[in-house]
């Protein structure tokens, strides 16, 4: 009874059909349901060609055994076809009826053939989105290297107008209370402009990456004093205290990024001063077990506790500033710096009360090594004889920043000599002995790092500060005025507005 059930339900569902053929491809003898293939099979049919009974099979080559999965007949019969070869060199052809087969696989394959069409939509997408991403980039670089550009056009006639203000400060009291807030407007917003551009190339650099710290030893004490010091006029004209609290113990040199560490209090203070319209701004800075700890507070408008978070985001500024000028890059450039320097930032804000970010820095004491100790590296030419003004020989293609260096060193007590191209100043070294040589990196179709090595082969052997304009120094050019041989690669123009102070740092003379 069972074996009657599966033979009925094998019949009734895939219809079996047995064809034996001989070795020339004719019907010997068949068995099964030949109908539902379209065969009409009798004993006449014997002898017919497999190209009569099967056209579909025509040109297989039957001496091989195959399996042939959902072949569709005429009318629409789909079947699969097995085919073994015999031992006497014909064949035995197996056909099942596939329509079942075909339902179930048909969901499959439908499905097969949308994952297909939406893999190559997806790969035709991504390939879009790679152009895009590409032309993005380049659009990216190109801003990049436009703001990097004109950026040494701002900080060239920023360095003229800093350094001038630094000079006339001294004559400032002597001239009328109008004089005096028309200078004092000059210098402010002079400086405003030169933190707008420092933060928007910092922000460029983030953006693409390339944010590199460079620890070197920096005379901590100074460097503290010497900010708070910049900002105690803008907050004597607002009538705030500003308070500068140290407790460095011995460690007098740190190793520290002198460039970003700057950048980063001076967006601090900044910022304290902007937001505090009385009270004070203290600034306090301590050194234990390897970390510099810095810390400014103020008891200005404070930050709304629901715009801690956004306020760190670039270009974000919190909801109660209307009115106060700002890009909404300080805090962000904080964070980012910070973070790159392997150090933490904490906010402490109760708006309306005031703020207080403290930051926590690894910073390991600079321990001199005897020939910095002897000041054996300050004067590779040997000690300026004694009542000899030092000369200076200077490089630089801007006539008022030349101009500029001239008068800061005269007053000074030293001899600058100017040329604004490599080929008078390489032809005068050796007439003139300089005591120390200043260059401008950018001068146009020449650079400074190429005219140090050039002095350098030329035999000159004292100390050679360059300058550039550009707001971060990369590691590239860093090496590549290590290996001309300069002594010193500062940035304009902070740096410039103190050049007495670091030519007489690099022959070795006490500071005046």
């Amino acid at each position: 009874m069972r074996d009657n059930y599966l033979e009925h339900f094998l019949n009734a569902r895939f219809h079996p059909l047995h064809l034996r053929m001989d070795g020339q491809g004719r019907l010997l003898d068949w068995s099964g349901d030949g109908a539902y293939f379209g065969m009409r099979l009798t004993p006449s049919s014997i002898g017919t060609s497999l190209e009569e009974l099967l056209p579909a099979l025509i040109g297989l080559d039957l001496a091989e055994p195959q399996q042939l999965p959902l072949l569709e007949l005429p009318g629409g019969i789909v079947t699969d076809v097995f085919i073994e070869p015999a031992e006497d060199g014909g064949a035995d052809i197996v056909l099942l009826a596939a329509g079942m087969t075909r339902d179930l696989l048909r969901p499959s394959q439908q499905k097969g053939h949308e994952t297909a069409l939406l893999y190559r939509r997806l790969e035709t997408l991504s390939e879009e989105l790679r152009q895009k991403n590409a032309e993005l980039q380049h659009a990216i670089n190109a801003r990049n290297q436009f703001i990097s550009g004109v950026s040494h056009e701002f900080r060239t006639p920023i360095t003229t107008i800093l350094g001038h203000c630094d000079l006339l400060a001294t004559h400032c009291n002597e001239a009328g209370s109008d004089i005096r807030h028309s200078f004092h407007s000059i210098e402010k917003n002079a400086k405003y402009l030169l933190a707008l551009i420092d933060n928007l190339l910092e922000q460029g650099e983030i953006s693409a990456e390339r944010l590199t710290i460079r620890n070197a030893p920096l005379n901590i004490s100074r460097f503290f004093r010497f900010i708070v010091d910049t900002f105690q006029l803008p907050a004597t004209e607002k009538g705030l205290k500003l308070i500068y609290r140290e407790n460095v113990g011995e460690a007098s040199e740190l190793l520290l990024d002198e460039h970003h560490l700057y950048l980063v209090l001076v967006n601090l203070i900044s910022n304290a001063l902007k937001f505090t319209d009385e009270g004070s701004v203290t600034v306090s800075a301590g050194w234990h077990d390897g970390m510099l700890e810095v810390e400014v507070r103020d008891t200005g408008i404070g930050i709304p506790a629901a715009d801690l978070d956004r306020i760190l985001e670039p270009f974000s500024r919190a909801g109660n500033v209307s009115g106060r000028r700002g890009s909404g890059l300080g805090l962000s450039i904080i964070k980012e710096v910070v973070a790159a320097m392997t150090g933490k930032m904490h906010i402490d804000s109760t708006e309306g009360q005031g703020t207080a970010i403290r930051l926590t820095i690894p910073a390991e004491r600079h321990e001199k090594t005897a020939s910095e100790k002897s000041g054996k590296n300050r004067n590779r030419a040997g000690a300026t004889a004694a009542g000899r003004k030092p000369v200076v020989l200077i490089v630089e293609d801007d006539t008022d920043i030349a101009s500029l260096y001239r008068i800061i060193l005269e007053n000074a007590g030293m001899s600058p000599v100017c040329f604004i191209d490599g080929s008078g100043f390489l032809g005068n070294i050796e007439e003139m002995s300089p005591d120390v040589i200043v260059l401008d990196y950018n001068l146009g179709n020449e650079d400074g790092v190429t005219l140090a090595k050039m002095a350098r082969d030329a035999g000159y052997q004292g100390p050679i500060i360059l300058f550039t304009a550009t707001s971060t120094i990369n590691n590239q050019l860093q090496e590549r005025a290590d290996e001309a041989g300069c002594t010193r690669l500062l940035q304009k123009p902070r740096d410039v507005t103190n050049l007495a102070e670091l030519i007489r740092s690099e022959l070795g003379e006490p500071d005046e």
